[in-house]
């Protein structure tokens, strides 16, 4: 655990957002020097592309849903036994 003490007197804080709020409201004429951080890295555009129509999003979720699946589970009827 770091200790956060004021620059311009003698307490100490536990969290650095306690230090800025004592500054702030103790030392108002007093500014923090922070320094810059770096920008960050560019982000990939991506193309946009256009959403599906509505009725074409239904028509495909429904045959998607009514159409068997390949899956591991597959489910078997067994007849009743006599």
């Amino acid at each position: 655990m770091s200790i956060h003490q004021c620059p311009k007197c003698e307490l100490k804080f536990a969290y650095k957002t306690e230090l800025d709020d004592h500054c702030w409201h103790d030392h108002p004429t007093f500014h923090h020097e922070y320094p810059a951080s770096p920008p960050p890295p560019p982000v990939e555009e991506r193309v946009a592309v256009a959403p599906l129509p509505l009725k074409r999003r239904v028509r495909a979720s429904l045959v998607g849903w009514l159409s068997p699946k390949q899956s591991r589970e597959r489910h078997h009827v067994v007849p009743p036994s006599p």
